[in-house]
């Protein structure tokens, strides 16, 4: 008689090696949408302050005119965004609208310019201080602010060397 060995994995072996490899991917998988989702949250950020040093390179290049507007009024700080542009009238809604409302990779960002002013009675300073604040939602409400100068056109003192 003739012997003969079959070698092979038994269906309980095979059933094993098939439940552990599920695990080890599902492991697998959750890191990386973990990974997705923390690099999605970092790219809205990086938008977000790439945005906000946008706006401050466009404030201190150009005020707006609601800004200009409003300096001289100002006693300690004011807060413009879309609704006080529009309320100014100085701009167009479509103006405001361009440059407080931005929709960037279908997550919408909105600006803040929070203008302060160190004196406290009249406005004399040639630089106003302010920060620009874009205020975004990845899920949950998140803002990123820089900080910047402008020119004070109706700058009432003189120059220092």
């Amino acid at each position: 008689m003739k012997k003969t060995t079959e070698s092979g994995f038994t269906l309980v072996e095979v059933l094993i090696s098939f439940t552990i490899l599920i695990i080890l991917t599902a492991a697998v998988s959750r890191f990386f949408l973990q990974a997705n989702a923390y690099s999605e949250q970092n790219n809205k950020k990086l938008v977000a302050v790439n945005l906000a040093r946008q706006i401050v390179e466009a404030v201190e290049a150009s005020p707006p005119k609601d800004v200009t507007a409003l300096t001289p009024a100002v006693q300690q700080a004011a807060n413009m965004n879309y609704d006080t542009c529009v309320q100014t009238s100085l701009l167009t809604q479509d103006q405001c609208s361009g440059f407080y409302k931005h929709l960037i990779n279908n997550t919408n960002y909105t600006v803040k310019l929070l203008i302060t002013n160190g004196q406290t009675d009249e406005w004399n300073e040639k630089l106003v201080p302010f920060t620009a604040r874009v205020d975004y939602n990845d899920g949950r409400d998140r803002f990123v602010t820089v900080e910047g100068n402008y020119l004070n056109t109706k700058w009432k003192g003189t120059s220092t060397p």
